[in-house]
């Protein structure tokens, strides 16, 4: 009898923990994350180290092993595109010829061979410090979630403050609808985007549009008016008043996730959308 009640005791009390465990991440907040940064740089610091001989762009680094490594969770502006430059050079400004902890996650590198990493400093943790300068966006790769309440959290401080690549955020009010291909269909005519102008009247022309890799539409004259839409196929066809097409052989919007980020002819954001 003393056993079964010792067993029925612990059973309860490891349902308590367990529902004050998962009540407390339901209810976790911005500040909550924000303020765990001093902990989780300083757990950093038992993870592998390494130099910084070369900084390939805003998210991509070359380790004094000649590995390139690739920051988790964000991702930064190409070449050509605005803020690229900041973004390169933020990253040189932190890490250049600089120690850094590489923190491993689930993935251990990428189809282009480069290591994928979370990368600390001994008193900051890069990848935030791109996302906060606006410099970055919050980029779910894969099974690499660990940080990613948090890189959103610093996403949205960065897109109120219209740094960076959010500079203009807000200026512009558009809607955006995506339908992806079925399964792993590759006809891109199957996929398409849709953009409703809830604003004022608007010329697209030189305005591009992207996903977070390197696929970019860029609209011709087009003037797109109030609560008119305009769809844009991934495929080939023939352009009509409210029908556009990227003239691609392959498809484009990610199945599992993805962003679409819409840019006017100055570079700055007018809408994005993530799934």
């Amino acid at each position: 009898m003393r056993w079964l009640l010792l067993i029925l005791m612990l059973v309860f009390v490891s349902g308590c923990l367990s529902g004050a465990s998962t009540k407390e991440i339901e209810q976790k907040t911005c500040e909550q994350a924000i303020s765990e940064l001093p902990k989780i740089i300083s757990d950093a610091q038992d993870s592998e180290s390494a130099t910084v001989i070369r900084v390939v762009d805003g998210d991509t680094v070359e380790i004094d092993n000649s590995n390139k490594v690739r920051l988790i969770g964000i991702n930064t502006p190409e070449k050509k595109e605005a803020n690229y430059l900041a973004a390169k050079e933020n990253m040189e400004k932190l890490s250049l010829n600089q120690k850094v902890f590489l923190e491993k996650g689930v993935e251990n590198e990428d189809k282009y061979g480069r290591k994928l990493r979370y990368i600390f400093m001994e008193n900051k943790f890069v990848n935030v410090e791109q996302i906060s300068a606006g410099l970055a966006s919050s980029f779910e790769y894969g099974s690499d979630t660990k940080y990613s309440f948090l890189f959103n959290c610093l996403e949205t401080d960065a897109k109120k403050k219209g740094l960076g690549i959010w500079q203009g955020f807000g200026k512009y009010n558009f809607n955006i609808e995506i339908k992806q291909n079925p399964d792993d269909d590759k006809e891109p005519n199957l996929e398409y985007i849709t953009l409703t102008n809830l604003g004022s009247n608007v010329n697209l022309k030189d305005w591009k549009m992207k996903d977070e890799a390197t696929h970019i539409y860029t609209f011709s004259d087009f003037e797109l008016e109030n609560k008119e839409s305009v769809t844009v196929y991934s495929g080939k066809g023939t352009n009509s008043r409210n029908t556009l097409y990227w003239n691609l052989k392959t498809t484009v919007w990610n199945n599992d996730h993805d962003t679409v980020f819409l840019r006017d002819d100055e570079g700055n954001l007018a809408a994005s959308y993530a799934y």
